[in-house]
């Protein structure tokens, strides 16, 4: 049904009481704590809604609820102010009141007109709101003077929303009873800049044409109001333009659809009567001039309401307002609500007289065509077959010609197809299930009555697509990627699909006319971007499987599962992983018409390398391996090399292939020169082979072990892809852990085999007392003892003609000396090797000489352990001489 307004204006929460009073939606009287949820008192009202401002929010409404308002905030959070039970105005309160300003310029309460016009400050072109006088408690209007005027409404102690300049003055009496403001922006308030250009449909013009018709009164608009419902203008003219105008808003949050925009001059005089609604531009922008815009940058177009004006004196006062009295065309910008403005840069040209031609009728922006299905001439059809609960919008080629439409299809037609027509939105919506669709068509009369006051009819054969309404919803399928190819794949059932189609009897329409399948793959929701567009070869391929798991081929109508099988050497080529991609799985008849599609989303998973390996616990000290030295292939130079894998499991062999590598806490300075701690013995291994090695060796002079020896040094292994699939985040691609390489023998000490010292008869010193392994003994890191005299017999190796090496059976002891005390009360150590007897091998000793003593004397006797890898230690063994 046609509407016609300049604005609409929530005045919220005003209400009637009674004729020539004003009531609200909340009567406080002693209690202010109803004000529900948020709202619990004046003072944490104003709190709430002021945060919300302070906070960039702006209202998107203010409506009328049961017994109050309810406003709405940008953020999606709402207040609502309601009466009580015990308000002044009956038990149960009274509902808010919606104000517009009509045609004529004044408020109307509900679409009664009031005495009071809306008036605008000539100054500031702000509209100029009613305010509450807290001397008489009565609201005041300003007259078209610009002066405030006591009205007939007394306010009550309650709370109200003001319509003011794109946002409202919420009103709430204090605990004095006066009433405190706080003003919230709507959207319109919310705008902080536009810029406004010129469209015309001509593409040549370069003034706003606003068309005048001549509407006739005609017997036919009685007709029309009987079939409608609706009165039809009494107004000698309608106004309208094919115009538009494009505009660009910031910030470019803000929901401009709402908004209606007017135009004003640099008098702060609008432009009576011509009101331009908004609608979201969509397309692309191609019009270098405007090249700042795009869509979801805040692009909208407005397109003028048709106007009308009663007279031929109405006519020539509203097109003086195109020019000033020298007869210069006046600049107007245009305002959103009074409060934002673009610049001054559209205008006006002289009115032209215009005979009505609405066009051809349009189905869903389509021209309707001939009907070459039937065997009437003249038959028209929509140009494409509509889906089922699908809404079809029905227009014509040049609205702007147009009046009113109506909607009507015949009583059988409308039962048999359950059409739903929306008269206010010219649509229609066919809701039958596939399974009674026996009628290849049906009949939409399309009732026009445009701006001339002629009325006619066009009669449109609807036929309706094989498309099957079915919406079924799939949760996201995420595949973790493998290298089993037989389980590389997603699924989804088609039960959820089936279920969405309905009825029994509709599936079995849609299993009858079922004949093939087809997928495509889209990197978006909205299905518009294809991956790999134009090739299907992305490295999925869809199966369709029966209840046995066996690929049904060609007859889809016995599919129970849908298959999507990945190739990974294909598909990481194409997709990423953690994004979600979407596979639009589309089934038809045998002749290709589209019966129904289903979406399904999809992401793919692989491994953060931190999963592919666990550290083995016993190697595992404070978060740090604690790797010691072990006899290892002769390859490595100086056996100090340890093998990395050998401190984890391994739990996917894919790690094996990891590169290693070292972070910055490898290097120590020295002498303003940065050096590596550790190295990798062989630079190109990977994960599984690789080694790591301490820079430098054990000094023989200074005794002291190289820079890296002991250190906490962080070693980094890294992959770029899994199986092909490249790695997206950063944290999942790389695993860091902490390792120390150290020496066993070297972490170990020397210890008497039995209490706190060795003991030496002064008597043996003199003639030399015989150390063996039941007088003292080594341990590693670990306590393991191992025998520092020799004990394998027929060794060769020496150093200075002491055993050596091959004399020793653990393998990690290069030799052992052993020194002369500090008071030098031993003077000479002999070294006894090992030797084989008939009874086996007897371990070799020590050959204590020295001074003679008279007193018990406590020495210490340096012992030097040299280990496999060249690491000396010197431990000073106690040991008592004995003078009985």
């Amino acid at each position: 049904m046609r509407k016609k307004y300049l604005s609409a204006l929530l005045f919220g929460a005003l209400l009637f009481a009674s004729a020539g009073t004003f009531t609200s939606c909340k009567d406080y009287d002693e209690d202010i704590n109803n004000l529900q949820t948020q709202i619990t008192a004046n003072a944490d009202a104003i709190k709430a809604l002021q945060s919300k401002v302070d906070a960039g929010k702006w209202v998107t409404e203010v409506a009328a609820i049961t017994n109050g308002f309810k406003i709405t905030f940008s953020d999606g959070q709402s207040f609502e102010v309601v009466n009580g039970a015990d308000g002044a105005n009956g038990a149960n309160g009274a509902d808010g009141t919606q104000i517009t300003i009509g045609e004529d310029g004044y408020w109307y309460f509900d679409g009664e007109k009031s005495e009071y016009k809306a008036v605008s400050d000539e100054e500031t072109g702000k509209t100029k709101a009613p305010y509450v006088n807290e001397e008489d408690g009565y609201w005041y209007f300003y007259n078209e003077e610009g002066t405030a005027q006591k009205s007939a409404y007394k306010a009550l102690g309650a709370a109200y929303a003001v319509a003011y300049n794109g946002g409202y003055n919420i009103m709430i009496p204090g605990e004095d009873g006066a009433m405190q403001t706080v003003f919230v922006p709507g959207a319109a308030a919310s705008i902080t800049s536009m810029t406004a250009q010129f469209i015309p449909a001509d593409k040549e013009s370069k003034e706003l044409q606003i068309d005048v018709y001549t509407f006739n009164q005609t017997s036919a608009l009685t007709a029309w109001e009987k079939m409608t419902g609706s009165k039809v203008t009494t107004n000698k003219y309608i106004l309208a333009s094919a115009d538009k105008i494009g505009l660009r808003i910031n910030p470019v949050d803000v929901d401009a659809s709402g908004i209606d925009f007017t135009l004003v001059n640099s008098k702060n005089e609008t432009l009576n009567g011509v009101v331009f609604t908004p609608k979201e531009y969509k397309d692309y922008v191609t019009d270098q001039n405007n090249s700042r815009a795009a869509y979801g940058n805040g692009l909208y177009s407005l397109s003028m309401k048709s106007m009308e004006l009663k007279d031929k004196d109405a006519l020539t006062a509203f097109e003086n307002q195109f020019t000033n009295n020298e007869g210069d065309n006046i600049a107007y910008a245009v305002s959103a609500s009074a409060a934002a403005r673009a610049e001054y840069n559209i205008f006006v040209n002289k009115l032209e007289y215009k005979e009505a031609n609405v066009g051809e009728i349009k189905i869903n922006n389509e021209v309707i065509v001939d009907d070459d299905k039937t065997t009437a001439a003249g038959d028209k059809k929509n140009k494409t077959a509509i889906d089922t609960k699908t809404t079809a919008t029905v227009s014509v080629e040049t609205p702007a010609d147009l009046y009113d439409m109506w909607l009507t299809v015949a009583e059988e037609d409308k039962n048999l197809f359950d059409i739903k027509l929306d008269q206010e939105k010219h649509t229609f919506t066919v809701n039958a299930d596939p399974d009674i669709l026996t009628k290849a068509y049906f009949v939409l009369t399309v009732h026009t009555l445009d701006n001339s006051g002629k009325v006619d009819k066009h009669d449109v054969n609807i036929y309706i697509s094989d498309m099957i309404a079915a919406s079924p919803e799939y949760d996201t399928r995420t595949l973790n990627i493998v290298s089993d190819a037989t389980k590389n794949f997603f699924s989804a059932d088609m039960q959820t699909m089936f279920d969405a189609i309905g009825s029994d009897s509709n599936l079995d329409v849609w299993k009858k006319k079922v004949a093939k399948k087809d997928v495509k793959f889209y990197a978006d929701a909205d299905l518009t971007q294809l991956v790999k567009a134009g090739d299907k070869t992305t490295g999925i391929a869809l199966s369709l499987l029966d209840v046995n798991g066996k690929d049904v081929k060609d007859n889809i109508k016995n599919a129970s599962t849908m298959k999507f099988n990945v190739t990974n050497t294909t598909a990481s080529a194409n997709y990423d992983v953690n994004k979600v991609y979407y596979a639009k799985v589309t089934y038809s008849t045998s002749d290709d018409k589209e019966l129904n599609s289903v979406v399904i989303p999809f992401q793919f998973k692989i491994p953060a390398v931190s999963t592919m390996l666990t550290p083995r616990a016993g190697y595992v000290v404070d978060d740090v391996i604690n790797a010691y030295f072990y006899e290892t292939d002769e390859n490595h130079v100086g056996k100090t090399a340890v093998l990395i894998s050998q401190y984890f499991t391994v739990n996917n062999s894919v790690i094996n292939t990891a590169d290693v590598s070292f972070t910055d806490d490898n290097k120590y300075t020295a002498n303003g020169t940065k050096y590596d701690y550790l190295k990798e013995s062989d630079a190109d291994a990977k994960f599984e082979d690789s080694y790591l090695d301490i820079v430098g060796e054990f000094n023989k002079v200074t005794k002291k072990v190289p820079a890296g020896y002991g250190q906490a040094v962080t070693v980094k292994l890294s992959k770029t892809d899994y199986l092909g699939w490249k790695y997206q985040d950063d944290a999942e691609k790389s695993y860091t852990f902490k390792i120390r390489l150290m020496s066993p023998i070297y972490e170990g000490t020397v210890t008497p085999v039995s209490g706190s010292s060795i003991t030496i008869n002064a008597n043996d010193v003199v003639n030399g007392a015989k150390i063996t392994d039941k007088d003292i003994t080594g341990v590693d890191y670990n306590g393991n003892k191992y025998c520092i005299v020799s004990d394998r017999a027929g060794g060769t190796n020496t150093v200075d003609g002491k055993p050596a090496a091959d004399w020793y059976k653990n393998a990690q002891i290069q030799n052992v000396l052993m020194g002369l005390d500090d008071d030098e009360y031993i003077t000479d150590i002999a070294y006894q090797k090992a030797y084989t007897t008939d009874s086996g091998t007897v371990n070799g000793w020590f050959v204590v000489k020295g001074k003679s003593l008279s007193v018990t004397q406590e020495i210490e006797i340096p012992v030097t352990i040299t280990d496999a890898w060249g690491y000396e230690k010197t431990v000073k063994v106690p040991a008592t001489i004995v003078v009985k």
